[in-house]
């Protein structure tokens, strides 16, 4: 028995259609052109029966159109079109027969099964293909085999991560063509008794190492899943893998580490590093070079310099090893060539008995006193551009590493037998990598490498938002006060970038103050010519919006005072591990989103931070308006501060119906839509065709993680819309937004 909907048939004919079909064993309901759709969603009929001639707001052709894409239903025109246009458009759709009246009731029966024959090995076709799609643009490695375990299928994926042409693995053993590893002992995996039929056989997520074709390692999760016949006999094997990026990643900070070297290895700086004991436990070549032949692995610093800076130096590496200094520079003469002036810094950069200290030499030219200034700003330059490279990276690292290490953390409790002590490795794991991606986000912004996006931002707004943040770093003992107006003209600046200068000056005054301290914010308008007797030559005219944090400590000396902005650089002389990157990292901040930093500090009565941000500069009232329509909050509104900048006034919301509500008084100036596909309540196609009933002229993207071929296929999108994969990068945001100013619109 199958389901039949009459769509605006003529009352006489459905009569008879009805009580023919039912003769028949089917069930038939009628429905108008107007409720077709819901009707058709609600009984889900296998055909349609429609009149192409209908007229209206959605003549028949479109309805049956419409009744295909969303149902899957098999089309039946009851008539032939009128015209040949509508002839070829009816086509188009390839329905499964045209049903002329008058007709021969008798070979109803009959006209129907081969209808519905046709409808069948289409939609078998359809779901084959679909499933090849599937299987072919798959983000996991397939291979399948048969009962013997000879491959019968791999897909491209899987080709790809094994080094195996498809063409060439299938027919072969699956042991030949993924040969596996013990991710420890390397020792060859056997999976012979997964052969045997009958056997209920499912492996999930094990790690192993595959041996790829070209004799590499390459780490991966595997599952392997036993396919059955409907007598649970075994038909065959289906293995899913993919890269197992926890040992991946590890692999890669111990490459990235290697890396760094070299990178450092291309700039005019030497370096070194030294163990607790002042002995050299690394040394690059241009280091070995300005120490001399006597710069072997193992000797200490006091035998590489001249006799006459040996106490200077060992008294600058005690204090350093000693935490009484994070780091202190000077001149001195190599033994190896006595003429050359070179300049040493000594940094402890971990607390690693080991790994103590790194040692950075810069060769001067011989009247380096005179010139030690500019070679310090040399040797500043060549840091901030290697750290510009590796901080990035090994960032990613930690990101990444974090992640998998609180995965381990949720699932430690049921896979290992003492889960208590397991965890807590676990959490002194993550704790120690959040620490490392914290510096190292530092190390990011300081080489300016982190991307920044300008929006209008309410300094009131942002403070008050950071009031109890900023005072848990000032810790109990100190208090905040906040000077802020009602409303104030906003400011030109990424929100993100000025909380992390707010929270490294609130970490700098906490480490300033004594009990009962206080830190006091005050914003303000700068003054005419301000910003000038600041000495900020950098600063464009203009005005500005003045942020003022002063502190009730001990204040700073004048000869510190022309250092604060140098990276690892600290007035604590702590023994923490980098510090002196917040003010660094802060004055690179500034100066990227076109303002300044000033300090004024008197030893004994304090210090006074002055942020000089840049005023919003409204854009025109008539800017195009960008249409967002996403359920995920951080991402509506990141993409609204990617178009931004592009000139768009960006208008998020949450879902569909919000959406042509906010978009109904900004018709005229509606330009672009952006949704996410699938859309809750509605359909991204219908929310379309409403805003295009309004406005002609709309384009349109598509947030998805499904593939664009699946989406055109399952009627979600228009061929026509460009689309962005989920998770959505900025740049390719950002390229599909320009992409669609080609975009031929809808008329």
């Amino acid at each position: 028995m199958k389901v039949v909907i009459l769509v605006a048939v003529e009352p006489e004919q459905a009569i008879v259609f009805r009580d023919k079909l039912r003769l028949l064993g089917h069930t038939v309901y009628t429905a108008g052109v107007a409720d077709a759709l819901r009707k058709a969603v609600e009984v889900s009929p296998t055909l349609a029966l429609v009149d192409p001639n209908l007229t209206g707001p959605m003549d028949g052709i479109d309805l049956a159109q419409q009744l295909q894409q969303r149902q899957r239903l098999g089309i039946i025109f009851v008539g032939n079109p009128k015209t040949a246009e509508a002839f070829d458009r009816a086509e188009s759709l390839k329905p499964l027969a045209y049903l002329h009246l008058p007709f021969d009731w008798a070979s109803l029966a009959p006209f129907l099964e081969l209808a519905l024959l046709r409808h069948q090995r289409s939609r078998n076709l359809q779901i084959d293909q679909l499933r090849q799609m599937v299987f072919e643009q798959a983000d996991l490695g397939i291979v399948a085999t048969d009962v013997t375990g000879s491959i019968t299928m791999m897909n491209p994926v899987a080709a790809a991560l094994s080094g195996w042409d498809a063409n060439d693995a299938i027919g072969q053993d699956y042991l030949k063509v993924l040969p596996t590893l013990h991710p420890e002992t390397l020792a060859p995996i056997e999976c012979q008794a997964s052969r045997r039929a009958g056997e209920d056989l499912e492996q999930s997520g094990q790690p192993v190492v595959l041996l790829r074709r070209d004799g590499s390692h390459l780490p991966i999760l595997v599952n392997l899943t036993a396919m059955t016949k409907t007598d649970r006999k075994m038909a065959g094997l289906v293995f899913a893998f993919r890269p197992d990026t926890a040992t991946a990643t590890i692999r890669e900070a111990t490459r990235l580490a290697r890396q760094s070297r070299s990178l450092l290895d291309q700039f005019p700086v030497g370096y070194g590093t030294l163990n607790a004991s002042g002995r050299l436990q690394e040394l690059s070549p241009l280091a070995s070079q300005l120490l001399g032949n006597g710069a072997t692995l193992g000797r200490s610093l006091l035998d590489l310099v001249q006799p006459l800076d040996g106490p200077k130096v060992m008294e600058a590496f005690a204090a350093v090893i000693n935490g009484q200094r994070t780091q202190t520079e000077g001149l001195i003469r190599a033994a190896g060539d006595p003429s050359v002036p070179v300049l040493l810094r000594l940094a402890r950069l971990t607390a690693d008995a080991d790994r103590a200290t790194i040692a950075v030499l810069v060769p001067l030219p011989a009247d380096g006193l005179s010139d030690a200034p500019r070679e310090r700003m040399r040797l500043l330059d060549a840091l901030q551009r290697v750290l510009g490279q590796v901080a990035v990276r090994l960032n990613q690292s930690a990101v990444r590493l974090k992640g998998q290490s609180r995965l381990m953390l949720q699932h430690l409790n049921r896979e290992i037998a003492d889960p208590e002590a397991a965890a807590q490795y676990a959490e002194q794991i993550t704790e120690g990598l959040t620490r490392q991606s914290q510096v190292l986000n530092q190390l990011t912004e300081f080489a300016g490498a982190s991307v920044l996006m300008e929006s209008e931002l309410d300094l009131v707004d942002l403070l008050g938002s950071m009031r109890t943040e900023l005072l848990e770093l000032l810790g109990p003992a100190n208090s905040l006060n906040l000077e802020l107006p009602n409303s104030f003209p906003p400011i030109a600046a990424d929100p993100r970038a000025v909380r992390n200068i707010l929270t490294a000056l609130a970490a700098n005054a906490r480490d300033a103050l004594t009990a009962g301290g206080r830190w006091n914010l005050t914003l303000r308008r700068a003054k005419p010519g301000e910003w000038q007797a600041d000495i900020l030559p950098r600063l464009k005219p203009g005005e500005y919006i003045v942020l003022e944090a002063s502190d009730t400590g001990a204040g700073i000396s004048p000869e510190m005072q022309q250092r604060l902005f140098e990276p690892l650089v600290s007035t604590r002389g702590s023994s923490e591990r980098l510090s002196g990157l917040g003010l660094a990292a802060a004055y690179g901040l500034m100066d990227r989103i076109g303002g300044g930093i000033a300090i004024q500090s008197t030893t004994g009565q304090g210090t006074t931070v002055r942020l000089y941000f840049p005023l919003w500069e409204y854009l025109p009232a008539d800017r195009p308006v960008a249409l967002i329509v996403e359920e995920n909050r951080e991402l509506r509104h990141q993409l609204a501060e990617w178009l931004r900048p592009m000139g768009y006034e960006p208008v998020p919301c949450r879902h569909a119906s919000e959406a042509l509500v906010s978009a109904l008084p900004l018709m005229d100036r509606l330009q672009l839509l952006i949704s996410q596909v699938p859309l809750p309540q509605t359909s991204c196609r219908e929310l379309v065709q409403e805003l295009e009933s309004a406005q002609s002229g709309l384009r349109t993207i598509a947030l998805a993680s499904q593939p664009r071929d699946l989406l055109i296929y399952l009627g979600l999108i228009d061929p026509k819309w460009q689309i962005v994969a989920k998770p959505v990068q900025e740049a390719a945001f950002i390229d599909a937004v320009q992409r669609s100013l080609t975009q031929t619109p809808r008329r």
